[in-house]
């Protein structure tokens, strides 16, 4: 024990001392060889402590970290320094820190198939026996003289050909002579007013709901001019969105490529209609669907979205001439999805 009055102290055995002024640190003789890395010169005194500790050594917290340095194991203290460290690190503000994103998966993109229309026109020379033009000139021949143009589709300014509104008018069920053709609604790029150069469903559904004649639809998307012909009034429909109905006289028809598509009924249920038969009922045709937002011609032959901008088509489902199934795809619009730049209605009165 280092005394108070001055600056030797007599040591002992290792057991013995004095008490000392700055605080009782008890240092035994054994502790001597232990504050020598310190920096504590040993007293000349036999044995003794000198009084000259530097004042690291006789803070009480100080000796004490740096003897428990010496006593614990070297990665332990490393590890214990670590963890001190990052827990005393500022925390990183959230705006910088940056999450690793999920690996993103995506499929390769479809190429958009899209088919000419002398590409088609040559196509459909391989079905000659249903072009509009021949199947119409036989009514042509015999009565062209006694109907008058504009009763052939006049209003239309989506077909500004004569021989393709002839072809056309004449290839409808009926009497030519006894039929007109009266516009019931002119949307898109032929639109007479600005506020139907974007047609939906809704700007003509009234009109179509409230006739009880047969319909044209004459369509535009780029280079082709199509449509279908609805034999039966479609308010029938009005109440039957997931069902079909009309007549097999229905057709659709590609005035770009003077061919016409008769009905096939080639989806129609075999069995179903065959225990129909039996019980003396008659199925509805897939000739024509009327749903909320969409207006079909067939299975898939012909779907009319309701913004005009995401129309499909199909044939050979219910419609058809014996295409294959990619051509069957991109017949009559030149793809099988596309949107409609103009669109015509007319009412077949008779």
């Amino acid at each position: 024990k280092q005394g108070s009055g001055g600056g030797d102290s007599t040591a002992g055995d290792g057991s013995k001392g004095q008490d000392s002024a700055m605080g009782g640190i008890e240092v035994g003789l054994t502790d001597l060889n232990m504050l020598k890395p310190m920096g504590v010169k040993p007293g000349t005194g036999g044995g003794g402590v000198n009084s000259t500790f530097t004042a690291s050594v006789m803070r009480p917290g100080v000796f004490a970290q740096k003897e428990h340095r010496m006593k614990t194991p070297k990665m332990e203290i490393a590890a214990r320094e670590a963890a001190e460290e990052l827990a005393n690190k500022p925390p990183v503000p959230h705006s910088t820190i940056k999450p690793t994103p999920p690996p993103i998966y995506e499929e390769p993109p479809k190429p958009k198939v899209f088919v000419g229309a002398q590409d088609n026109i040559k196509l459909a020379k391989k079905v000659d026996r249903f072009r509009l033009s021949t199947m119409s000139a036989r009514k042509q021949r015999l009565v062209a003289k006694e109907i008058e143009v504009q009763q052939m589709f006049g209003q239309s300014r989506i077909l500004t050909s004569v021989d393709d509104a002839r072809s056309l008018f004449f290839s409808l069920p009926g009497k030519s002579v006894s039929i007109s053709t009266h516009l019931l609604f002119q949307g898109g790029d032929v639109a007479a007013t600005a506020d139907l150069a974007q047609p939906t469903i809704e700007d003509f559904s009234d009109s179509l709901l409230e006739t009880d004649n047969p319909t044209v639809f004459i369509l535009k998307s780029g280079d082709y001019i199509y449509g279908g012909y609805a034999c039966t009034p479609w308010r029938d429909g009005m109440e039957k969105d997931t069902t079909f109905f009309g007549s097999p006289k229905s057709f659709l028809f590609s005035v770009t490529c003077d061919l016409k598509i008769p009905y096939m009924g080639r989806t129609l249920d075999v069995k179903k209609a065959e225990e129909a038969k039996g019980e003396g009922v008659e199925l509805p045709h897939e000739a024509l669907k009327l749903g909320e937002n969409f207006i079909s011609f067939g299975n898939n032959d012909l779907i009319i979205q309701d913004d005009l901008m995401e129309c499909r088509s199909k044939l050979e489902e219910s419609y058809g001439v014996g295409l294959e199934e990619e051509e069957a795809k991109t017949f009559l619009a030149g793809s099988n999805v596309f949107g409609i730049d103009a669109i015509e209605i007319f009412e077949i009165i008779q």
